[in-house]
């Protein structure tokens, strides 16, 4: 009996500890921290209380959501957290918003207070609010991801880091051009070769495509002629010009990009390019 009775307590304390255990991770902040996050989560909170949310069901002016009442604050460490019974009534698209518009106002509040040592709120009490925010049921991963698209790439900060070694990287550009152009002019010549005088077919492995997956030291010799100089021989009936024409064929899409590529590369207009090239992917996709 007196052994069941301490396995009883025994339970009940270990239940204890982990209820108080859960509530201390809930709010795991130091007094300094949570007076900071407390202090964005206010700001924060009055810029968007006003606001309206898409309800499930339609976005009706009866069906709108208030941004006040979708927060809740911690009496204990006066910050605002999500209250997950509202945020429910909410559409997808409301939640979207939502996570949207508290990312915004929280860097907008950050940048606001930067410079002032009077002032709590830092980088530091965004990542902690936005942190504690992202274990709300049904909102975590919005608010992490509408906080994750604040993040651009910084290129002059890149270019700047880069500076010293601009001659190197320009060098290094420059032998690459150098060497793709010498490269492609010589399997030019050793496919023309190839197509169009028959007894160089063997030092170049022939027309079977196999000797291309390597396996061997003259595999280098052999891999100056393409797949491509290899069907046309071997589909073009033993007529080497009209090997010469499929060849042509072939490989003509390839040589223009490489030329239209290399255009822009020697002249130092590649990034202009690609520009160009993710603006029309980007009018494509939005």
């Amino acid at each position: 009996m007196l052994q069941k009775l301490t396995k009883i307590l025994a339970s009940v304390m270990l239940g204890v500890l982990f209820a108080l255990g859960v509530g201390t991770a809930a709010n795991a902040y130091t007094q300094d921290d949570a007076e900071s996050v407390a202090a964005l989560s206010s700001t924060v909170y009055e810029e968007i209380s006003s606001n309206k949310y898409e309800a499930d069901g339609g976005g009706t002016k009866s069906s709108l959501v208030p941004g006040s009442k979708l927060f809740t604050k911690d009496e204990e460490t006066g910050v605002y957290q999500i209250n997950e019974k509202e945020l429910s009534r909410l559409s997808t698209k409301g939640r979207d918003k939502l996570a949207d518009d508290v990312a915004k106002a929280s860097n907008k509040a950050v940048a606001d207070n930067e410079g002032n040592e009077n002032s709590l709120i830092d980088s530091t009490a965004k990542s902690n609010w936005i942190k504690d925010l992202s274990k709300s049921n049904g909102f975590g991963t919005r608010v992490m991801s509408a906080a994750q698209a604040e993040w651009h790439p910084d290129f002059d900060k890149a270019a700047e880091i880069l500076k010293p070694f601009n001659g190197f990287i320009s060098t290094l550009m420059g032998l690459g051009a150098i060497l793709i152009m010498s490269l492609l002019g010589l399997q030019v010549v050793a496919e023309v070769l190839f197509i169009t005088i028959p007894a160089t077919r063997g030092i170049f492995g022939g027309t079977d495509t196999g000797v291309l997956n390597g396996g061997e030291k003259s595999v280098i010799v052999k891999g100056l002629v393409s797949g491509d100089a290899r069907k046309a021989v071997e589909t073009s009936d033993q007529l080497d010009s009209k090997a010469l024409f499929r060849w042509a064929g072939y490989t003509f899409v390839k040589f223009i990009a490489v030329a239209f590529i290399m255009v822009f590369f020697v002249t130092g207009q590649i990034w202009p390019f690609i520009n160009g090239l993710t603006d029309w992917v980007y009018a494509f996709t939005h």
